[in-house]
């Protein structure tokens, strides 16, 4: 799946190039498409991302070939009534389908993981053909456990990576319930590939962490990119993976990645050993522009 914030929006803390311009959206969509790619993520608040994606789709004429999938207003207040949130909802869905200039889209996620009665309202969109399934993007633990038994969660996306295992049991529920489980922060917005001289200091807390990452990765001959992104697909409780790219040569790199053979079990194995114990707050990217310095960061193996 290839995650599209970066098409509306300087995204993430390792960008440097910014947004990438008109044709280059159309050129990595095409290529993407080539590529194997089928899925692309994208949300209201990234920005201009959903109403460059549904021009670039319509020109490209790449539209039957993707699945879309996107995400309700994030400012959605959390105390509405059932009725209020229901149409807030719907016309927030709604304006994503005139953005897009799309009909219908594969699956809507509440953007935020506060208040499970919006997939009720998801629901209903779904029975009126609006869209093909509802979720929740998670970012908590304990907000997550509140959707797991909702009859009507249908898919769930959530931050998974090397460092960040915070989510496996509930996603591995999620997957036997027959739901779909998109992967997001492979690379941790980014964070997990800097050097560390390019880090901002309040993120530093991660070098330890990451270090050993990148050993491995030059103990197997390979890069920390295609570490990280071919660790993901070793998790049974993942469909899919989202990973956005800035430029061509990204989803090109990407792309060479998801191609190649599942790692060996010595890497695998030595991934699994990996225990994450630096600050919490470092898995959060949400987090990082309210904290000003974390401590040192610790791994255990």
């Amino acid at each position: 799946m290839l995650g599209t914030a970066q098409f509306g929006q300087a995204y993430g803390v390792a960008n440097r190039s910014g947004a990438p311009d008109f044709p280059t959206i159309c050129a990595m969509l095409a290529e993407a498409a080539e590529g194997g790619v089928n899925c692309l993520d994208t949300a209201f608040a990234y920005g201009e991302s959903e109403s460059t994606l549904g021009r670039a789709l319509r020109e490209t004429g790449l539209r039957t070939h993707f699945h879309l999938v996107t995400k309700t207003d994030s400012r959605l207040p959390d105390n509405l009534s059932a009725a209020a949130t229901e149409r807030r909802i719907r016309v927030s869905v709604e304006e994503s389908l005139r953005r897009l200039q799309a009909e219908t889209v594969a699956v809507v996620l509440l953007h935020r993981d506060t208040y499970p009665a919006g997939l009720d309202a998801l629901a209903k969109l779904c029975d009126g053909g609006l869209i093909g399934t509802g979720g929740v993007s998670v970012g908590s633990v304990t907000n997550a456990r509140a959707f797991e038994s909702h009859p009507d969660l249908g898919a769930v996306q959530a931050p998974v990576n090397v460092l960040d295992r915070r989510f496996e049991s509930f996603l591995g529920g999620v997957r036997k319930r027959g739901g779909l489980v998109f992967a997001r922060s492979c690379y941790l917005q980014g964070l997990l590939l800097m050097w560390d001289a390019a880090t901002p200091e309040h993120l530093l807390p991660v070098r330890s962490s990451r270090e050993y990452f990148r050993q491995l990765s030059q103990r197997f001959g390979m890069s920390l990119p295609e570490l990280l992104l071919r660790a993901m697909w070793r998790r049974p409780e993942i469909d899919s993976v989202v990973v956005g790219a800035e430029n061509l040569t990204q989803l090109r790199e990407n792309l060479k990645i998801f191609a190649r053979a599942p790692l060996s079990e010595d890497v695998g194995r030595r991934i699994d050993e990996f225990v994450y114990e630096g600050p919490a707050w470092i898995l959060d990217p949400p987090q990082w522009a309210v904290q000003t310095r974390g401590s040192p960061g610790l791994c255990k193996v």
